[in-house]
């Protein structure tokens, strides 16, 4: 693919009403699929080591994206984007900076309201993020620092107590939180965000203390 368009009529009724907004959004560039050119732009890709990452503002859009990026991983930019520029959701920031921590923090959170339509959409990804949270889990497990450990245990348990309740790796990370005195207050968060009794900030809070991240200056903003 070379644009976001061509998902349109090809997937159903719910990738349509999705795509077509973001599509309507950015007018008649529609949101190009490309692979980055620039040093610098390769060198941003060669660190998230993602399928496809969404390079965004209000404007203007891209998506870069492998040569074998399936449509569910170019359905799930087009998620992000209509979360920020459709729906006007916020995202986290501290001081009005975004350090590594909150970037990927940010992505996960957005992921726990995104990924379950993903999973309907696109059942055939299941695979993927099944691979993914079970890697984040092995590669945690041998983490040295008590605090970026209880960081991304929790991460983790959010992600796969969410897509998959019934997992090895949602019951691995359960047990990790237990034996930290931290499952209580972290699946109230994560069962009060999904429900919208509360923030995407109060879950923020409630990850990054178990994590020990200080939390002066940290807010939400709009996404420009």
């Amino acid at each position: 693919m070379r644009n976001l368009s061509e998902l349109i009529g090809k997937f159903g009724k719910e990738v349509d009403e999705l795509v077509q907004p973001v599509l309507d959004h950015y007018g008649p560039r529609g949101v190009p699929i490309v692979r980055p050119q620039r040093q610098r732009d390769r060198k941003i890709w060669e660190e998230y080591r993602k399928l496809a990452l969404v390079i965004h503002d209000r404007s203007r859009a891209d998506i870069w994206a492998r040569a074998d990026a399936s449509p569910s991983t170019i359905f799930h930019e087009a998620q992000h984007l209509h979360r920020y520029h459709i729906d006007g959701v916020k995202e986290l920031h501290q001081h009005e900076q975004k350090p590594k921590v909150l970037i990927g923090l940010e992505n996960d959170l957005e992921h726990l309201i995104i990924v379950p339509q993903l999973l309907t959409v696109f059942p055939d990804s299941r695979a993927y993020w099944e691979a993914d949270i079970d890697k984040s889990v092995n590669d945690t497990a041998n983490e040295q620092h008590p605090g970026a450990k209880r960081l991304n245990m929790t991460k983790a348990y959010l992600l796969s107590r969410t897509f998959f309740a019934d997992s090895g790796a949602a019951r691995t990370t359960e047990a990790f939180l237990r034996h930290e005195g931290l499952y209580d207050q972290i699946e109230m968060a994560r069962s009060d965000y999904l429900d919208g009794r509360s923030s995407k900030l109060d879950l923020a809070k409630a990850v990054l203390t178990a994590g020990q991240w200080p939390l002066h200056g940290l807010g939400l903003q709009a996404v420009d």
